[in-house]
């Protein structure tokens, strides 16, 4: 959907804000000069953010945060601070703006029915502001109320006859281009006026012949044409030319009824490190020139990554973080997203207790957590120095990090969920990235950042010792296969167990189907090996396939597939389906639904209902499946 040059103003200007403290209002001004005079919205986003950390529920930092954000693309963040600010605000006569603000978010998530309430809402207490019955248009438009969005555009029309939006919305491209190009001959020099030009002259010339003016200013007239004869490079820039997505085949589509003799045709792909550019995508274009992963990283950052799951980031380990930041200028500290919003919005606002110099948080970046091995090993690859957090740590990112040569720090814990980056390093003999406290963990991650000829040292060191003793699974495979590669199994070897009994043991399935945390997935004879962490739900184990099933419920554990097809499964519990109490579990679905809608944010309450909710849900999921 084209960008709306109206709104960009609107969002920043209409909305009336409350008076705030004079610290807070200091830094929303500096926010608001940088946002309007030089369209810097980064660094007006920081001085939102100042103004927020001077006052948490000032509702207007809150209000132009969701503006910024809105402009930046992130729509969801934009939704999550313009919500914030009604609920600091509800009074209509402070918040009109804010709603239709949030009515044009939730249409750019696609959410029009939701933005249509708090579209009416603004319509209400504006009295039908122009800027409410356009929003409104928008939304009945995208609701495919085509008649009720007319109505409300001629209203607008008849309200102010020289309202470009309200014209371009109507289709009336005619007198769109009229007034713009009034415009644009009183001021060549306004940029926003002559690219919305050039927009224009696209929508209404669909051969695409012409040179706008935007491009070659010599040009006096609309209708003008460039006679020369060449092809016009244009490229289309995105990370969504992989296959099966809609905004892919709707490109293929255009690129089908380009002509060549015109257009030389170029893919900018943004890498997605979880898919590749689509086979018939890349056949349609001239040129496909994939982006480095690295594309927003400076070369004169550091990379701290922590790629582990959110609950694994204990307060003890902020404090690392934070002199990390501290004592390293240029470092910056990577960490992923949780599976819930509400999870990540907890660490944030933990982390930002102790992180709390605005110029520090800024280098602390979230990113989306990411699936399978290939993926995760592409954003790995990004790091500088891995950390291995205490006294919770990872084996499999552990050894993915030792594979690349990523030199990964390490604590020595009497804890075993905390070794497993000790014990491949002991395996090593390498006990260079070990540390017994939490200074010497510091010190060690700060002279592998900022030492980078020390650090290149470490990683060829690694790599070296890695390869030599078979950390990898990947290397154990290939030695297995290579020691064994006459012996092919036929079926899969389960050994399945609570810490205090032995279901399996050795015995010869089919086929066994595992509840992974990523995904549910089964494993037969010679399937790739693999660790998975267990979420709650059902290991069902086929002794023969589609003759004797016998199925588990698990809470949680981890699974490990081997290269000769060994499977052991080590969980926290086992329950077979038949013994499970269906009324038990449903009364616990209500029970902790409710004990998870009454905790409070960012308490452990709130955590270990959300454990126990989503543990009961899985159980009456299980009876279900039986």
């Amino acid at each position: 959907m084209r960008s709306r040059v109206t709104v960009a103003v609107v969002l920043a200007l209409t909305w009336q804000p409350t008076i705030a403290s004079p610290t807070a209002a200091e830094f929303i001004a500096q926010g608001v000069a940088y946002q309007l005079a030089t369209h810097d919205l980064i660094q007006a986003k920081h001085m939102y953010q100042a103004a927020l950390s001077v006052s948490p529920d000032n509702v207007e930092a809150l209000h132009l945060l969701g503006s910024v954000a809105y402009h930046e693309g992130h729509f969801h963040e934009a939704q999550e601070y313009l919500e914030q600010a009604i609920s600091v605000s509800p009074s209509l006569d402070k918040s009109a703006m804010t709603h239709c603000n949030l009515a044009e978010t939730l249409r750019k998530l696609h959410r029009p029915a939701d933005g249509l309430h708090h579209g009416d809402m603004c319509f209400n207490a504006t009295g039908g502001s122009e800027f409410s019955l356009l929003v409104l248009a928008w939304l009945y438009k995208d609701l495919d109320e085509p008649r009720k969005a007319v109505d409300v555009l001629r209203r607008l029309v008849a309200m102010n006859d020289q309202h470009l939006e309200a014209w371009d919305t109507l289709g009336d491209l005619d007198m769109a281009r009229q007034m713009l190009q009034r415009a644009y001959d009183v001021s060549h020099a306004d940029v926003l006026r002559y690219t919305k030009l050039a927009t224009l002259h696209s929508h209404s010339c669909p051969a695409l012949h012409f040179t706008a003016p935007h491009i070659a200013l010599g040009v006096g007239t609309l209708f003008e044409f460039d006679k020369t004869f060449r092809r016009l490079r244009i490229g289309f820039m995105s990370k969504f030319f992989v296959p099966n997505h809609a905004h892919g085949m709707l490109l293929r589509g255009v690129l089908a009824h380009l002509n060549r003799q015109l257009f030389h045709v170029t893919l900018v792909v943004v890498p997605d490190p979880q898919q590749q550019v689509d086979a018939a995508m890349a056949a349609a274009a001239d040129a496909v020139k994939v982006l480095s992963m690295h594309l927003a990283h400076s070369q004169q950052w550091t990379i701290y990554m922590c790629p582990q799951s959110v609950y694994k980031l204990v307060p003890q380990f902020d404090r690392v973080l934070f002199e990390i930041l501290r004592q390293d200028p240029q470092g910056h500290v990577v960490l992923l997203e949780a599976r819930y919003p509400q999870w990540t919005r907890q660490l944030r606002t933990r982390l930002q207790q102790t992180i709390n110099s605005t110029e520090m948080w800024n280098r602390v970046h979230f990113r989306p957590r990411v699936g399978g091995s290939d993926a995760f090993l592409k954003l790995l690859s990004v790091a500088d120095v891995v950390l291995h957090p205490f006294p919770f740590g990872g084996s499999k990112t552990s050894a993915d990090a030792l594979l690349l040569g990523l030199p990964l720090v390490a604590m020595k814990t009497p804890f075993l969920r905390s070794r497993m980056a000790y014990s491949f390093y002991l395996h090593m003999d390498m006990l260079d990235c070990v540390a017994s406290t939490e200074d010497e963990y510091i010190a060690i991650a700060l002279r592998l950042g900022t030492d980078a000829v020390y650090r290149s040292d470490v990683r060829a060191n690694m790599l070296s010792r890695a390869v030599r003793r078979s950390i990898h699974t990947t290397a154990l495979r290939a030695a297995t296969e290579n020691a064994s590669s006459s012996a092919v199994a036929t079926k899969v070897t389960l050994n399945l167990s609570t810490p205090h009994q032995a279901f399996y043991k050795g015995v010869q399935v089919d086929l066994v189907q595992v509840p992974g945390l990523v995904g549910e997935y089964g494993v037969t004879a010679g399937h790739t090996p693999i660790i998975s962490q267990l979420k709650p739900g059902v290991i069902a184990v086929h002794e023969e396939r589609d003759k004797v099933v016998k199925k588990f419920f698990t809470a949680g554990g981890f699974a490990f597939t081997h290269a000769d097809s060994t499977t052991d499964i080590a969980a926290v519990e086992l329950i077979k389906v038949e013994d499970i109490d269906a009324s038990a579990a449903e009364a616990g679905v209500q029970k902790y639904k409710q004990a998870l809608e009454q905790a409070a944010d960012g308490t452990p309450e709130k955590v270990e209902a959300q454990i126990a909710y989503e543990t009961h849900l899985a159980l009456v999921a299980a009876l279900a499946s039986a």
